[in-house]
């Protein structure tokens, strides 16, 4: 029992950590390549 119950630990703290990761790497994404993907798009309108 115990056993079992270490994995299911041992996975739900991968799961966490990787759900972690992935809510920054969007955030990042979102505040460094959105805004510069915009200030690209407006250039171009304005060419």
């Amino acid at each position: 029992m115990s056993q079992s119950y270490v994995k299911l630990n041992i996975i739900f703290v991968l799961t966490c950590y990787n759900t972690f990761f992935y809510i920054i790497h969007s955030v990042r994404y979102i505040f460094v390549v959105c805004p510069e993907g915009n200030l690209s798009n407006i250039l171009n309108k304005k060419k």
